[in-house]
């Protein structure tokens, strides 16, 4: 089970079980989404920084991030067409999360937009 467990001003990610959770992420800023693991362990998570990021879900080592729009406030999704696959995101400003912008000393661009990446084959 992977699950996100913010702080005031950091954000800690981590992969738990019943018995053990191991820390892969600890950054400044907090996450409002859920995390998106796909087939070759590769597990996506983004932050209200703006960074979007790959993880290898085995090592826990960040595999790519890039600086996105604004602040990612929903999950990510895969999808699928004509046999390519693809990762999006939401960014933009969200109601609930306007005080953890002060709280994690961070202002990011408010953009709204939607992000979309293509996966290797």
């Amino acid at each position: 089970m992977t699950g996100l467990r913010p702080s005031p001003g950091a954000s800690d990610l981590r992969l738990s079980s019943r018995r053990e959770s191991q820390r892969i992420y600890e950054g400044r800023a907090p996450g409002n989404g859920a995390t998106l693991v796909i087939a070759g362990d590769v597990m996506f998570w983004g932050d209200l920084n703006q960074k979007f990021r790959a993880f290898d879900a085995d090592t826990v080592k960040i595999l790519w991030e890039a600086t996105l729009g604004g602040p990612i406030q929903n999950s990510t999704i895969r999808y699928r067409v004509n046999g390519k696959q693809y990762v999006a995101v939401v960014t933009g400003l969200g109601s609930i999360t306007a005080n953890l912008f002060t709280q994690a000393g961070i202002s990011p661009q408010r953009n709204k937009a939607i992000h979309a990446f293509a996966l290797p084959n």
